[in-house]
């Protein structure tokens, strides 16, 4: 029979002499081999089945106090313990001195005792590390303006690397469609439904609606985007300079778009709900500061940079759409684009629904239809402007009666709504008449021309008093002063029709402008005229020139290329007072220069370009009148080119800077393409 170890004979000793009593070995457990002969021991004494079902060493292992209390410590090194002998360390540190006797390697090894209190310092000491380092980065990011970082309670890593995993599925597979649906699945339902029946992608959407249904409708004002680190954080500007500029905007500019950001106190309330939404107000307030030239071009490329990296994001919360309209409002030079992406964006998560459910809704979907009719006046005023098809949002989903019907609806409203009226007959103008300029305009359609001017009359007598409210402390009068504005010019866009397709004095002469067309031409100069005169005559407009958004800019610029395109080009057809056209924009540039902002700002674009485009005309003028004189007095040999070649040299300016009066082309006018390349700014990608 084979000798049993004395540490299992004393631990089957302490089982067998006290049941019920404490577990007090003489000696502890050392190596795994003792475990297995405890374990073998117990399970064969008659006395171990009788207390517990849970076997005595799985009990003790369980228990750390007992641990601790059955571990004997062993501090001899291998070759010591080999030959049985007394292991002696100096100051408890190896080698022994039997070891450094021999040049032997000595490295005690540690028992389970001395592991767990190693562990329980290292722990102890990470956890001291942890909490110094948690409280510096709070104290910096509280310098910084941003929230705390929350020292998160245990979590299951399992579980959460399982979500990561399926996320990451799901985002891979994930097909570039809209959420949500108008109607339940049906034979006459979208397409998408049938691709979503014979594939696995249908789950892409119901996890997307499951996750917005967890998020309460409550929280969509505040719902954002915070990308860490920030503009902020990585020194594009500082916080002193990205609080000067949210000042700005809060305290004046936010008035122009409606009053949306009114509920932020400061930029660091801003900053915390939106990056997107805060990068965007600084990058506003910058183009609108006559101190802000260098910022705007810092903050614009940032603006563009973090834009883009939002074109594939599935979601956007409503503080981004916010700002992506503010872009749409003012930054001429990137409008184009955000307007079509956040047009998508909004589709994508059913704000036209949400606006003609208007009035039987909350406050959170009365804010998406704001944005939804925001939304169409970008894209309706910028495909305008353009002279390009709608690339957004259709007349079909916009009512904006139903929107005044909500009890949320505040003056605000009734100016965005006042725009929006306007631009539902411009639309009809624009689907009816086409967009080629290049062709004549039918005279069948003169009468129809003749109702949409009638039409625009009804609507600027109608809002022309619904407006006429308190004096704005921040705008002034600039609500009532802007539906004037749109009203000539909308009746001026109109009336530019009579002049497509007919060529320039310079062409071959092959007929002249129709009788039926003679008075409608005659009003689109009227109005023109008029455009140019509220500038100069209105202090509102005058005050709201740093403002207002660019669509008001590129009304001015059409205006002024207008009349002296017809002043030097176009006199067959109409009569115009040449000197009252120079006369006006004169005047108008006068007012552009005295406009306080940064020098990327449209009012200083057009200053530049139409007072160089003024002297091409004013030197144009002088040369016919000159040939005219000489051809009076009989020198019939003297052309008018070698004249006008004469009159330039005279005035040191080169013949070929009067061919850039191309043929005017009214719809698709772009005062941003006739700007020399050093005025627009560059961006890197």
């Amino acid at each position: 029979m084979t000798k049993r170890r004395w540490s299992v004979a004393t631990y089957d000793g302490n089982l067998s002499g006290n049941a019920v009593g404490s577990v007090a070995p003489t000696h502890s457990i050392t190596s795994a081999s003792d475990l297995r002969e405890i374990n073998v021991a117990v399970q064969q004494s008659p006395a171990s089945s009788s207390h517990s079902s849970t076997p005595p060493v799985r009990r003790i292992l369980d228990d750390p106090d007992l641990v601790a209390a059955t571990t004997r410590k062993s501090s001899a090194c291998p070759a010591c313990r080999k030959q049985k002998i007394k292991c002696i360390m100096e100051n408890a540190m190896p080698p022994c001195k039997r070891c450094a006797q021999r040049g032997l390697l000595c490295s005690p090894s540690k028992s389970l005792q001395g592991l767990m209190k190693d562990q329980t310092r290292w722990n102890s000491r990470m956890k001291r590390h942890f909490n110094r380092l948690q409280v510096a980065l709070n104290e910096a990011r509280a310098a910084l303006s941003l929230p705390p970082v929350l020292v998160m309670d245990e979590i299951d890593t399992a579980d959460e690397e399982a979500k990561v995993r399926e996320t990451d599925i799901l985002s891979d597979d994930a097909l570039d469609t809209v959420e949500g649906t108008l109607a339940p699945d049906s034979l006459a339902s979208a397409p998408m439904h049938s691709l979503y029946e014979v594939t696995t992608l249908r789950s892409i959407n119901e996890t997307n609606r499951a996750n917005d249904t967890a998020n309460a409708q409550s929280d969509m004002q505040s719902r954002g985007l915070v990308v860490d680190p920030d503009f902020i954080t990585r020194g594009v500007i500082t916080i002193a300079e990205a609080e000067q500029l949210a000042k700005l905007y809060l305290g004046r500019l936010d008035h122009f778009f409606y009053g949306h950001l009114q509920h932020y106190l400061d930029f660091a309330s801003i900053r915390k709900t939106s990056t997107l939404l805060a990068l965007t107000v600084c990058t506003v307030a910058s183009f609108h500061d006559p101190l802000g030239s260098e910022l705007y071009d810092k903050l614009s490329r940032e603006l563009r940079n973090l834009a883009s990296s939002l074109m594939f994001r599935p979601r956007l919360g409503i503080n981004e759409i916010k700002a992506l309209c503010m872009s749409c409002y003012w930054l001429a030079d990137m409008s184009w684009m955000m307007s079509a992406l956040v047009a998508r964006k909004a589709v994508s998560m059913q704000y036209h629904t949400k606006h003609l459910d208007q009035p039987d809704t909350d406050r959170e979907d009365f804010c998406c239809s704001q944005m939804w009719l925001l939304i169409y006046l970008s894209n309706e005023q910028i495909s305008m402007l353009q002279g390009v098809p709608q690339s957004g949002v259709s007349p079909n989903y916009v009512n904006w009666e139903r929107h005044m019907a909500s009890p949320f609806a505040t003056e605000a409203d009734l100016r965005l709504v006042s725009h929006i009226a306007m631009l539902l007959i411009i639309s009809r103008v624009r689907e009816l008449f086409g967009l080629d300029t290049r062709k004549k305009f039918p005279s069948i359609h003169v009468p129809h021309l003749r109702e949409f001017h009638a039409q625009l009359d009804r609507w600027g007598a109608s809002w022309s008093g619904r407006l006429e409210i308190a004096r704005n402390k921040h705008i002034g009068h600039f609500p009532s002063e802007a539906v004037k504005l749109h009203w000539h010019f909308s009746k001026f866009y109109i009336c530019s029709h009579a002049f497509r397709g007919l060529p320039t004095t310079s062409d071959v002469v092959t007929g002249t402008l129709p009788p039926e067309l003679q008075d409608v031409a005659e009003c689109a100069i009227t109005t023109a005229f008029s455009v140019l005169d509220l500038v100069l005559e209105s202090e509102e407009i005058k005050a709201a020139l740093v403002g207002m958004p660019h669509y008001f800019h590129t009304m001015f610029a059409f205006a002024a290329v207008f009349l002296l395109k017809v002043a030097t080009r176009y006199t067959q057809y109409v009569q115009v007072d040449i000197e009252r056209v120079f006369s006006t924009i004169r005047q108008v540039l006068q007012v552009f220069g005295q406009c306080p902002c940064a020098r990327q700002h449209l009012v200083h674009r057009i200053a530049s370009g139409l007072h160089e485009m003024l002297h091409r005309c004013e030197l144009q003028q002088a040369a016919e009148v000159m040939a005219v004189t000489k051809r009076a007095a009989g020198d019939a040999n003297t052309d008018r080119q070698t004249l006008t070649e004469a009159e330039s040299a005279l005035n040191g300016v080169d013949l070929g800077v009067l061919d850039d009066l191309q043929p005017l082309e009214l719809e698709n006018f772009d005062f941003l393409s006739a700007l020399p390349a050093s005025w627009l700014t560059e961006f890197d990608n």
